[in-house]
């Protein structure tokens, strides 16, 4: 087959549902917290609904100062975040919750959504990982998806990274993936680190890319690489201008988040992420 049949459009079965049709974007005082606002209204269905969500909290000082907000504070970042999100089109509301736990509060309030939105953190993985962090506790334990917001509009790059990591790939990251694709108008550039194969890996592969072809009307483009899968999803990304990465979390906890490619990842790369959680707690 010539290779300019195998690159094709393929038959379009089914159109992709929306699934991001509900969205909580968490505000602080930090200057990163808007981006979760603005990736969030790239990201979120046609006719989606979101959610502000800003707490108060007068406390901190040194290096935290900067994202703790008293009331008066607080309801300035809303009025614009909200502003931001009716500006793109959405429908979405205010919520100012009293001092309390900020991670407690944002947690208890994405459990009603499709998926939690969040600006970058400003502080270093291990930073975030001692201190139990709103960003590192949701890659492991948070019952929605997860969007890690960066400056980059999602739409820069010609295509979005989908990072496979196996049989363990669920149907739901392959469908995350056209979806985001698509509503992007993106190609998709499907990556897979290759270490202790099974023997039933490259089945696996090419059934997950036959998936996502039959979403997309068209191939993604496929990179298999003996590779460390942090670095090899970090360096694909740099050198291909990506500007979102697709990957799912097994959603471990404690020492074990310490080896988490997720949570590595979200660290380290420049671009923003889409967390899909592919397995139950």
């Amino acid at each position: 087959m010539s290779a300019t049949a195998q690159m094709r459009s393929v038959t379009l079965p089914r159109p992709v549902p929306p699934i991001f049709l509900d969205v909580l974007c968490a505000i602080d005082g930090t200057r990163t917290a808007a981006r979760g606002v603005d990736r969030a209204c790239e990201l979120a269905a046609p006719g989606a609904r979101l959610t502000i969500l800003a707490c108060e909290d007068e406390r901190g000082s040194g290096l935290w100062a900067s994202a703790v907000m008293n009331p008066a504070r607080a309801h300035r970042r809303l009025r614009r975040a909200v502003g931001r999100a009716r500006t793109a089109g959405f429908e979405a509301e205010a919520v100012l919750e009293p001092q309390g736990s900020v991670v407690d509060e944002v947690f208890e309030h994405a459990a009603s959504h499709g998926l939690l939105a969040l600006g970058a953190p400003v502080v270093s993985r291990w930073a975030g990982l001692l201190i139990g962090g709103v960003t590192s506790k949701a890659l492991h334990q948070l019952p929605s998806s997860l969007l890690i917001a960066r400056a980059q509009p999602l739409a820069t790059g010609e295509q979005i990274l989908l990072a496979i990591g196996g049989p363990q790939s669920t149907p739901g990251l392959i469908d995350a993936a056209a979806y985001a694709a698509r509503r992007l108008d993106r190609g998709v550039l499907m990556v897979h680190a290759v270490e202790d194969e099974s023997r039933s890996a490259p089945h696996h592969l090419a059934a997950q890319q036959e998936r996502l072809a039959k979403a997309l009307g068209r191939e993604p483009e496929l990179v298999v690489a003996p590779d460390d899968p942090v670095d090899l999803i970090v360096r694909v990304a740099r050198e291909r201008g990506i500007s979102l990465i697709v990957m799912g979390s097994r959603r471990v906890g404690g020492l074990r988040a310490l080896g988490s490619v997720t949570e590595k990842a979200a660290y380290q790369t420049n671009c923003s992420i889409l967390v899909v959680h592919t397995k139950p707690r």
